[in-house]
């Protein structure tokens, strides 16, 4: 370790500083032998290359990734040697003979090679705190108290308001010649940026310039629309990397949003991320905004916080480095957010921040209580943050584009594994179109076409995000001159283009589904037309060579399913109760088209169970029976049995099953009699064993037994080629079907599947141990007493089903209560008062417990 005070007095005899900060090192470089001697480029023409950039204090390379130094070509030798020792820090004496004491500190500095890593000390802030106040012309003068401590003693500034001061202006270059020497002391002492609160008036201020003029000066950080594409031109063209090396050389050529909201969300792509942080590395740029920033955080109220914070903030709403480097500090210190919400160019992302907030969990830090007060705190949090904007708003300061696209992001799904707590961006975005709507119409009107506008925003995820926009069509009602076409054309090119699956247009509920088609509706006969029936798939699929068919089928089923679910949603939700006969006829013409593969017609089976996201990686949300359901109940008698013809021609007994689900009894028998019909060799041949096993799954829902044995039994004959995982789930599924038809011989029969590795194996021992368990809660005279000891058992093991433990209780209910149900007296309501409180606490503690038939065994407690 090296003695703070020991380098206090060594920056006062030798002077940091390096290369790339001389004011004259454009004529140094252009003169130099080594660079004449190669017939080196000159000082201007690497500037105009990009080969240095000014920081706001001095010369730098900008930065490579990380591991790209050795693929970087050089224009010559001396070249190479100049751009990399600009960063180079060095020890200058400032007189011939400093003292040993000094020399000999900086010889050790130089021999340890600290200046290429950190130079140690024991306490690095203090010691940067300390520099400062030495560096800095014109220091404060200190006296010493009663306790022998060094105070400074106060010495008033000129005009400290207004922000001039003689002083000042007379020592600019001083002053940051001192911040720039201090910049560099910190980086070779490995020392973040921190503002220190112990400074005098002049120091603090001699710094907080300093540090606004590095960053009007600075060159480094582009804005938003030149900075990655700036970047990835020096790699690509100065640097000359090869493309191979360069990761991310695409990302510069999206455009980045326009908004903050946007450009927030922009920023932590894995691709962007890496493009922008790699350049948070030494620059004077760099610490200073780090230190700006740290000085918000530091300092309290006072008269010239707004202005501070308004100048930091709008640096880094204007540059995407800086903007990247000040999220994170809002991460490490939220109190910045307080700043961000004041201010009118960024209160609309502040609130997003505190909308998606989610505390770090640590040991404990999950409980319910806890879990509980945070999503208290952030209720609060979000409703100062709107009342904030509403302010904002009355004040006419707010950019409503910003306003709009906080609107927008409120409507995105954040449903995921890392939700934030008392997540409810939906109804927030409610509510802000409900402030919305108290303003002047003109307000409402900017709103509304910044919404249209951002749907078709490219960069979004998904790429168009119409319910924002719907739902502020709704709500703006009287907002004057607003074209909604524009709604109806975005919806027409991706549908077109078949890719519905890059929009939220398949989660869009009942009433805004049938608001965007009544909007179509509104316009022109051929745009209203186009909407319904977007495209002709026989068509498609006629003009397509064979070999390209099986891809083009498969992105047309993808379409078509969520086209047809959304024309049902729409008719389910449509106003009033005539459904327009344009929308009536389109559903049921395109249901006809989507119910069954058939080549010869151009048919794509979009409907079918082959054809579900859930096959894939996204889950599908509801299910087309239950789309098509909800519409057929709004559809007039002689439309409705149409309706069922069409869905009768079907082949998958998935949809079928589904729909019989769904449909009102009168509706159910013509289904079912066609489900019946779907023998293994009459219905549509699965490809996937995901697509066997839901067909199974489906057929026991609807109780059609015998069907889904005959199934089943198709499966055994192929089974010993499915993956273990598979062999599991339809071994699982045949107990579950013989339980359901009472068949308790073949249930004790039965026996493990074998050639199952031990985890499956076990697994599989777990299933047919639970099933014949479960079974005694069904059979005459079962051994319940058996049943419960297998199930505890079960039960207990880390990470066991929730249904183990659901059919304890449900063991334990039935041996307390027989067959009938009756009040309960003496030691049986003892231990059925205990059983009462056991259910209570354990679904209080694990939700998935909450289900209708523990809820129902609860209730039968309750009432005995």
């Amino acid at each position: 370790m090296v003695d703070e005070l020991s380098l206090l007095d060594l920056c006062q005899h030798y002077r940091l500083e390096y290369p790339g900060g001389a004011e004259d090192i454009a004529k140094i470089w252009d003169e130099s032998e080594q660079r004449i001697a190669d017939d080196g480029p000159m000082f201007d023409d690497l500037a105009r290359s990009g080969w240095v950039f000014f920081d706001g204090g001095r010369w730098i390379m900008q930065s490579p990734p990380l591991g790209m130094f050795s693929h970087i070509t050089y224009p010559s030798p001396s070249t190479k040697n100049f751009l990399t020792g600009l960063g180079s820090a060095r020890l200058v004496a400032k007189t011939d003979t400093p003292p040993p004491d000094a020399q000999a500190l900086a010889a050790r500095i130089l021999v340890e090679n600290w200046l290429e890593r950190h130079i140690p000390t024991r306490y690095p802030d203090w010691l940067a705190g300390r520099l400062w106040e030495r560096l800095c012309p014109n220091p404060q003068p200190r006296t010493v108290d009663n306790s022998g401590n060094s105070i400074q003693v106060a010495t008033p500034v000129a005009n400290e308001a207004s922000g001039s001061s003689a002083l000042l202006e007379a020592e600019v270059k001083a002053v940051d010649r001192a911040f720039l020497e201090w910049s560099g002391w910190c980086e070779v002492l490995g020392i973040a940026w921190k503002w220190d609160t112990g400074w005098g008036a002049i120091e603090m201020r001699y710094c907080r310039e300093a540090a606004h003029r590095a960053l009007a000066r600075q060159t480094l950080w582009g804005a938003w629309d030149n900075d990655a594409v700036r970047y990835a031109e020096v790699l690509e063209k100065t640097f000359a990397i090869p493309q191979d090396q360069l990761r991310y050389a695409g990302t510069p050529r999206k455009v980045p949003p326009r908004t903050l909201v946007s450009r927030a969300d922009w920023l932590k792509w894995p691709q962007v991320e890496h493009f922008i942080m790699e350049r948070f590395g030494t620059s004077t740029v760099s610490f200073a905004f780090g230190l700006l920033c740290s000085e918000l955080e530091k300092v309290g109220t006072g008269p010239n916080i707004m202005t501070a914070a308004a100048a930091v903030i709008s640096f880094a709403a204007d540059h995407p480095v800086a903007l990247q480097k000040f999220l994170c500090q809002v991460d490490a210190a939220p109190v910045l957010l307080v700043d961000m919400l004041m201010h009118q160019r960024t209160a609309c992302l502040a609130t997003k921040l505190a909308i998606e907030w989610r505390q770090e969990s640590w040991r404990g830090r999950d409980s319910d209580r806890n879990v509980s007060r945070e999503a208290q705190t952030k209720a609060f949090a979000v409703q100062d943050a709107l009342s904030l904007l509403a302010y904002h708003i009355g004040m006419g300061t707010l950019d409503l584009e910003e306003y709009a696209s906080l609107v927008t992001w409120c409507y995105v799904d954040s449903e995921g594994g890392n939700r934030a707590v008392a997540d409810s961006r939906r109804p927030i975005g409610r509510q802000l179109l409900g402030m919305i709507s108290r303003e002047k119409k003109e307000v409402q009107s900017v709103v509304l076409r910044h919404l249209v506008d951002q749907a078709a925003y490219e960069n979004n995820v998904p790429r168009a995000r119409f319910a924002g926009v719907l739902d502020g069509l709704d709500c703006l009602v009287d907002a004057p001159g607003v074209d909604a076409l524009p709604i109806v054309t975005l919806y027409l090119k991706f549908a077109r283009d078949l890719h519905l699956e890059w929009t939220d247009a398949s989660s869009l509920p009942a009433k805004l589904a049938a608001r965007l088609v009544a909007i179509a509706f509104t316009q022109a006969a051929s745009d209203r037309d186009a909407l319904l029936v977007p495209f002709d798939n026989a068509k498609l699929l006629g003009e397509t060579p064979d070999d390209e068919k099986p891809s083009l089928r498969f992105s047309i089923a993808r379409t078509l399913r969520a086209h047809v679910r959304l024309l049902a949603r729409a008719v389910a939700g449509w106003p009033d109760g005539v459904i327009p006969t344009e929308l009536r006829d389109a559903l049921q013409v395109l249901t006809l088209r989507s119910v069954i593969d058939h080549t010869e017609k151009g048919r794509v089976g979009a409907l079918t169970d082959r054809y579900s996201p859930s096959r894939l990686l996204t889950p599908e949300g509801g299910s087309p029976a239950q789309d098509l359901a909800a519409a057929w109940c709004r559809l007039d008698d002689i439309h409705q049995e149409a309706m069922l013809q069409a869905l009768a021609q079907s082949d998958d007994p998935v949809l079928l099953a589904e729909l019989w689900q769904h449909l009102p009894v009168a509706a159910k028998s013509s289904i079912q009699a066609r489900l019946r019909q779907l023998k293994p060799g009459e219905a549509s041949t699965p490809w996937t064993w995901p697509e066997l096993q839901h067909r199974i799954e489906s057929l026991l829902v609807a109780g059609e037994y015998g069907l889904a044995r005959e199934h089943l039994d198709k499966v055994q004959q192929n089974l010993d080629r499915a993956p273990p995982e598979f062999r599991l789930s339809f071994f699982g599924l045949g107990l579950q079907l013989l339980l359901k038809e009472k068949n308790w011989t073949a249930l004790d029969g039965a026996v493990v599947p074998s050639a199952l590795d031990v985890a499956t194996t076990r697994q599989a021992q777990d299933q047919l141990d639970f099933y014949r368990a479960t079974s005694q809660l069904l059979r005459p005279s079962g051994n319940l007493e058996d049943a419960r000891a297998v199930l505890q058992r079960l039960s207990a093991r880390p990470g066991a089903a929730s249904a183990y433990k659901e059919n304890v209780f449900a063991v334990a209910i039935q041996q307390l209560l027989g067959p009938t149900l009756h009040p309960l007296t003496g030691a049986d309501k003892v231990t059925g008062e205990g059983l009462l409180a056991e259910i209570t606490a354990a679904i209080t503690v694990d939700e998935k417990l909450a289900r209708s038939n523990l809820l129902a065994n609860r209730a039968m407690l309750l009432l005995s």
